[in-house]
């Protein structure tokens, strides 16, 4: 369960796009009911769903801050995918383009074709798993918790590959509020998980280090 607590910290809490926080404590809520009554298999399931909630919420940002390299990156689409995708305001919109294509966005932000690889290569492994071989996966306490942590390995290799890009919309967040401001719980959540669906994994990420007052707020509150 400890891990499950940690891979939670990589989603947003109480952000104000729709279906988004009650599909993430729905799956969330059902990986811990199915690991309690020993029913890895299904809950291994509902880790992938979380994984590509993740992976969505990743790229509808890079959308929104990269908008005309976005719209570039169309190119090959077909007509069904591009119209779901010409003004994404829900990482959902993601969800109607093919898993194994949808990662190709992260090159907006500095992916090389191997960490593409890398953090799309559980779509393999799940597609391999709902084919009815005959054969069972993930049994076991012990194998479910190799998966989770794999899954939050990934995780962590995608925000340690887009730091740069996060810097840049966290600095500028920063420099909104002058030195007098008084930042609450408020701004937190309008700012920046509304706006931006930072994380708690990610705000703790972004303000190591920094010692301005809204750093230590988000060290404060999540240390």
């Amino acid at each position: 369960m400890e891990d499950i607590y940690s891979f939670g910290r990589f989603f947003p809490n109480k952000s104000n796009v729709e279906l988004l926080d009650d599909y993430i404590a729905h799956h969330l809520k059902s990986v811990m009911g199915c690991i309690e009554n020993e029913l890895y298999s299904s809950a291994y399931s509902h880790l992938h769903l979380l994984y590509m909630a993740f992976i969505y919420i990743q790229l509808l940002r890079i959308a929104k801050e990269k908008q005309e390299e976005f719209e570039y990156s169309w190119i090959g689409f077909p007509g069904e995918e591009k119209d779901f995708l010409s003004k994404p305001t829900s990482p959902f919109s993601f969800s109607y383009v093919k898993e194994r294509t949808v990662f190709r966005f992260f090159r907006l932000v500095g992916f090389d074709d191997g960490s593409i690889a890398n953090i799309s290569s559980v779509i393999n492994t799940r597609n391999r798993r709902l084919h009815a071989t005959g054969r069972l996966h993930c049994t076991t306490n012990t194998e479910f918790e190799r998966e989770l942590k794999e899954y939050i390995k990934k995780m962590e290799i995608v925000i340690e590959h887009q730091q740069s890009f996060l810097d840049v919309i966290y600095k500028g967040l920063l420099d909104t509020y002058d030195e007098n401001y008084e930042f609450t719980q408020d701004d937190l959540e309008s700012n920046y998980r509304d706006q931006y669906l930072f994380s708690e994994y990610e705000l703790l990420r972004l303000a190591k280090g920094r010692s301005d007052k809204v750093s230590q707020f988000i060290k404060q509150q999540y240390a």
